[in-house]
């Protein structure tokens, strides 16, 4: 395992020095004793640097020692390396990190719909309530919770799905890149958005959704009127009308940012989710409950079919405040 470890750092160490100057190294022997390590004389002047390196939940330090009778020979090239870095980018540093950060997976979530509730609201929800959504055709697809673009959203392949409309840039240079907004679909999103149509069939009005004749009463919110009296129940009082945030989440699918910056208008991203399954319902982007898309009386909702309990509600809600 050790020979295997020096194999990787060697090989990785020799394409750092790439861009500097053409290095080979090679391995001669190992020494369990530091101090029997002769490196170089005692009084000779040394280049060292350190690293930690983490394997799993394992952690270590890796220290390089270079006498500088090794370096002296390209001091100039070292040099003017470092006096043309001190003007500009490092180039072989940006295009690196470039390729690293669009390597890097995210999660592009798609929010159905919003709910406003209180605490009080929140802790007496039980299996089976009805929560009447403001739903809208055109939904945001967010990650990290920075809303990116503009979706209709369907199903495809059996599972749901979103069609990207537009790009949000918000009135300012997109963190998707300068030029995104000028891709255009590729024929293999092409081939997608024409199975699109024959996916938007199978969500005709009235064929995935429920309707029943229950009468839905209007949320209740409570009255913020000052009332006699003070003391603890006064503040439990405050905390119950404390407003939070429902969220009914579509799906959500992890994806490479390189991928997000190839989506166009047109172009369809699969979500995770199977068309059908009960979507999330989060509170400050916790997960509390699951449930069923339904429509009662003309209003557009979702059915809870399972939730946490109240404590665990609590804790969650405390942990996204």
């Amino acid at each position: 395992m050790i020979s295997r470890l020096v194999e990787v750092i060697s090989a990785e160490y020799k394409k750092a020095w790439a861009g500097v100057y053409p290095v080979e190294l090679e391995y001669q022997r190992s020494e369990m004793q530091p101090q029997f390590a002769t490196i170089a004389a005692p009084s000779e002047i040394v280049v060292t640097t350190s690293f930690t390196v983490e394997i799993g939940d394992t952690s270590g330090t890796i220290h390089f020692c270079i006498p500088y009778a090794t370096l002296e020979p390209i001091r100039d090239t070292l040099y003017s390396t470092v006096q043309g870095d001190a003007n500009e980018p490092d180039r072989r540093w940006v295009k690196l990190l470039t390729q690293q950060i669009q390597a890097a997976e995210v999660d592009l979530v798609a929010e159905l719909a919003q709910a406003p509730a209180t605490v009080e609201q929140l802790l007496a929800l039980k299996p089976g309530d009805f929560i009447e959504l403001d739903l809208d055709q055109v939904v945001h697809a967010k990650v990290d919770g920075v809303p990116v673009f503009d979706c209709h959203y369907g199903t495809s392949n059996g599972k749901y799905a979103i069609k990207i409309d537009q790009l949000l840039t918000n009135q300012g240079p997109s963190w998707l890149g300068e030029h995104h907004a000028d891709a255009a679909p590729n024929d293999e999103q092409d081939a997608m958005a024409a199975e699109w149509a024959a996916a938007l069939e199978q969500q005709s009005p009235g064929s995935e959704v429920v309707t029943t004749a229950e009468q839905v009463a209007p949320a209740s919110f409570a009255n913020f009127a000052p009332t006699p009296g003070g003391g603890a129940g006064n503040d439990i009082n405050m905390i119950l009308d404390i407003p939070v945030q429902l969220t009914v989440e579509l799906g959500r699918t992890r994806i490479p940012i390189k991928h997000i910056l190839q989506l166009a208008q047109g172009s369809v991203v699969e979500l995770d989710a199977l068309a059908g399954e009960p979507m999330d319902v989060l509170v400050n982007g916790y997960l509390i409950a699951q449930g069923e898309v339904v429509v009662v009386n003309d209003k557009f909702g979702i059915r809870l079919t399972d939730i946490v309990t109240p404590s665990e509600r609590m804790r969650r809600l405390s942990r996204g405040g």
